[in-house]
């Protein structure tokens, strides 16, 4: 529901789909497919001990298992990545802050997509990935320090991205009230860090070859509670023109003036008065995400309502 309405905003109403938009379509199509994979997971005898699932169905557990976790991981990484693109659209110019969100976004999907391999390079044959009597897999804490790695970035960048949108907004020229609520709505990653904490607490020990249908059921718990919350943190705050698109049918007003915000030396300064109007206290809050679209010459343009 929240990728629909997001789309709808950014189609019916601001009309400026952007590449933040498609990842977190992605993000969700593949969290939508890794919940069917799971329910099949479940169908054929997962998140049960190894001794409870018939021979037979044990290597099909397995697979399922794993091809789950590539959704998970990609969709959760995908995910961040739409965050920090949300985030570059909205801020005004600035170095730092872009080598920030670069940066973060190629860490999270790069160790994302190295999990991945990892994944299907520790045992030879791959078959015996999900079957350990067909070869031989590398030593299981090998893999588990790596997924703990990549789990500790990913909550590291999910904290990054909560606080960085402050060292902007605190430039606007609106009421702090609105500033606090601005950043809260922006700042909605804090919940995905602590579900990737949550996560790591859980992550299995050097022992997860030996009941890994059982033990994991914790992770694919929290990978899918993840990879929900960040869908949900980076759609929330873009839906906020639906709210003000409805007021603006009651208003007989001249509906926007524009306003710059400009950077010198790479830090943002006041937002500065364009010859149609000035900025005002009671700018409707929905009307500063409203926008959030980058033009081509690099300024970045928020619409307030007089």
């Amino acid at each position: 529901m929240f990728v629909t309405l997001r789309f709808y905003c950014r189609k019916k109403i601001t009309k400026n789909v952007w590449w933040d938009d498609w990842c977190i379509l992605i993000t969700y199509l593949f969290v939508l497919i890794a919940s069917c994979i799971l329910a099949a997971y479940v169908s054929y005898g997962g998140a049960r001990h190894t001794f409870d699932i018939p021979a037979a169905q044990l290597p099909t557990v397995t697979k399922l298992n794993y091809i789950s976790q590539v959704f998970h991981i990609m969709g959760i990484s995908i995910g961040k990545v739409a965050v920090a693109l949300l985030i570059y659209r909205l801020q005004a110019p600035c170095r730092w802050r872009t080598w920030v969100l670069a940066c973060l976004s190629i860490g999270v999907f790069v160790t994302g997509s190295l999990s991945i391999i990892l994944y299907f390079l520790q045992c030879t044959p791959r078959q015996a990935l999900f079957n350990p009597s067909l070869g031989k897999c590398w030593n299981p804490k090998y893999m588990n320090g790596y997924i703990i790695a990549d789990s500790s970035l990913k909550a590291m960048a999910d904290l990054v991205l909560a606080f960085l949108p402050i060292t902007f907004l605190w430039n606007l020229q609106i009421s702090r009230r609105k500033k606090v609520s601005l950043a809260m709505l922006l700042g909605l990653g804090v919940v995905a860090f602590i579900c990737a904490i949550v996560k790591i607490s859980q992550l299995p020990t050097d022992k997860i070859k030996a009941d890994i249908n059982w033990v994991n059921v914790s992770l694919l718990i929290w990978n899918f509670n993840e990879a929900n919350v960040v869908i949900w943190a980076a759609c929330l705050p873009t839906l906020m023109p639906i709210f003000g698109h409805k007021s603006h049918n009651h208003d007989t007003r001249p509906p926007f003036r524009y306003f710059r915000l400009v950077s010198i030396d790479g830090k943002p300064t006041r937002s500065q008065r364009m010859p149609d109007g000035s900025p005002s206290e009671d700018s409707d809050l929905a009307n500063v995400l409203k926008q959030g679209s980058m033009e081509h010459s690099g300024e970045r343009w928020i619409k307030n309502q007089v």
